[in-house]
């Protein structure tokens, strides 16, 4: 579950600027499954990889090509290089 999450809040960070506000917020519903997505965060470059923290509001964030690595705050969108 959480990998689909990643993966749909990657993809999300990757849409157009004007249609990927932070209040942004899309419900899709599969047979199994209702998914709920939502913008985290924007103005990212190429994200390819986010890991929650046992915390629960951050997780790390990679993006290429530059390698970055960033603390990514999940309540307001802010990241910490």
């Amino acid at each position: 579950m959480r990998l689909i999450l990643c993966l749909l809040i990657l993809w999300t960070s990757a849409l157009p600027a004007q249609t990927a506000s932070p209040q942004a917020c899309w419900v899709y519903q599969t047979p199994d499954a209702r998914f709920r997505l939502e913008v985290v965060a924007s103005g990212l470059h190429v994200p390819v990889s986010l890991a929650f923290l046992p915390d629960r509001t951050h997780a790390l964030l990679a993006e290429r090509p530059t390698g970055r690595l960033s603390l990514l705050d999940l309540n307001t969108g802010a990241t910490l290089p």
